[in-house]
């Protein structure tokens, strides 16, 4: 029923607009969903889901626009596969089966039997199957998201002590599984024939138990958990206000409390950045830094505010630091990474970094974005225009292709469309006051106002 209200929707939208319109609006929906729009395991996620996928959506554009219901000078021109919406269309009858028998059997079998297990066993897989799909679809971008706020841990990053104490856990946790699958061990142990084999045993279990707690017995127990717990609330509260000036309150007036907790540190440097204090903003985000190494998001906040500043050499070495505790498929690095080389005129390494985003991440529109601003300064417009094309298709909003639009306006000389993504940039830094293009925004400023020097 779900299915048929949607795909009256998108048939009502195309009447009042066009098939084409719709085609590109569902685009750029499915753009920003974790799933992606394609792939086998995103069919299989769609069809256990009240929406069709959105190969399925735009053949349904592509179906009314071909009827001549919808006028007879608009089309579809976004392409599909129709392989794959056949192949989606045939998941949705498999799955819809196996749910129905899986529901059917455990709602009889349960009434019927009453005790046994695998009623329930179905009636779990019944109600949890399509979310495990969807997490199984989604564990790259999960996966991406975890390293960016976590980073990794590292063997060779852990101190002496802590790999005695790991070690001797493993090697605890080994003994426990031995015991458990040999009982006649304790009788040995009791025997008088086995006393040497009882010291050694002994003598095993004090040094692991020795290791553990020299490994993890330096800690202080920490008192300010529950402090830290309400400071938490409350830093997320101002937060969502955008008052930015009381999370700066906060973590000034309980510094001995957070002064552990780098997501609370970061809390304050991320107001810091919001409210443009940029001379407190580095020298906090670098003392972050050099605490907490393998910790990405103050790293990021430091190369983007460099890039913002006019120091890319700065920004490229931020990046470099951090790229081994992302994720390997993360565009972020190479992203950024190109920025910088761009800004440093090494136009050769920009494009490869660009064209490896667009590679680790072929829907993501900042990769499209940076690429197109490569093309530019390297003199490829046709590839420029092509890759704004692309980015328009899908997210027009994403504050890098306002920059690529914007550069490709000065480039044109069109003060217009240069007026009219100067007023789109500036919209985004009030939505959204963490976005680190000020330099941009300037940059657009001063050329709206030369070229209104040179008209009068």
């Amino acid at each position: 029923m779900s299915r048929c209200f949607e795909y009256d929707c998108d048939r009502r939208a195309a009447l009042a607009t066009s098939p084409d319109a719709v085609a590109r609006g569902l685009r750029r929906i499915y753009a920003g969903h974790v799933l992606g729009k394609s792939g086998l395991m995103s069919d299989i996620v769609h069809s256990t889901a009240t929406h069709p996928s959105l190969n399925e959506r735009i053949h349904a554009m592509n179906s009314l626009a071909t009827s001549g219901k919808a006028g007879d000078d608009q089309s579809a021109t976004v392409p599909y596969d129709s392989n794959r919406v056949a192949l989606c269309r045939k998941l949705v009858v498999i799955f819809a089966i196996l749910w129905l028998c899986l529901t059917t059997y455990g709602i009889a079998a349960t009434l019927a039997i009453g005790n046994s297990l695998w009623p329930l066993l179905a009636l779990i897989a019944a109600v949890f199957g399509p979310t495990f799909f969807i997490m199984l679809a989604s564990r790259r971008a999960m996966k991406i998201a975890k390293a960016r706020m976590k980073g990794r841990l590292r063997w060779s990053d852990l101190t002496l002590r802590r790999k005695v104490g790991l070690l001797s856990f493993a090697g605890a946790l080994g003994l426990v599984f031995l015991l458990w699958l040999s009982p006649w061990w304790f009788v040995l142990n009791w025997t008088e024939s086995a006393m040497p084999l009882r010291l050694v045993s002994d003598a095993a279990i004090l040094v692991l138990v020795g290791g553990i707690l020299f490994g993890f017995s330096d800690r202080k127990l920490d008192g300010y958990a529950g402090q830290r717990s309400k400071l938490a609330h409350s830093i997320t509260a101002a937060v969502q206000r955008n008052d930015f000036e009381a999370v700066i309150e906060i973590c000034k007036e309980n510094y001995e409390v957070i002064k552990l907790d780098k997501h609370l540190r970061y809390s304050g440097a991320t107001a810091l950045l919001a409210t443009r204090q940029l001379e407190k903003f580095v020298p906090y985000c670098e003392q972050i830094r050099e605490e907490f190494p393998h910790f990405p998001p103050p790293t990021i906040s430091l190369a983007t505010a460099y890039l913002d500043q006019g120091e890319p050499a700065k920004a490229l070495d931020r990046i470099r630091d951090i790229e081994k505790d992302l994720h390997k498929a993360d565009p972020l690095p190479a992203v950024m990474s190109s920025r910088a080389l761009l800004a440093l005129g090494q136009l050769d390494e920009a494009r490869q970094q660009s064209h490896l985003g667009i590679v680790l991440a072929p829907d993501d529109v900042s990769a499209m974005a940076q690429a197109a601003c490569v093309a530019m300064a390297m003199g490829d417009l046709d590839e420029a225009d092509c890759l704004i094309e692309q980015g328009n298709d899908l997210l027009p909003a994403e504050p890098l292709l306002i920059v690529a639009r914007g550069e490709r306006a000065i480039l044109n000389g069109d003060m217009v469309a240069l007026q009219a993504e100067r007023d789109s940039l500036g919209a985004a830094l009030e939505g959204d006051r963490l976005l680190s293009l000020y330099g941009t925004l300037a940059r657009f400023d001063e050329a709206l106002r030369t070229a209104s020097t040179d008209d009068a």
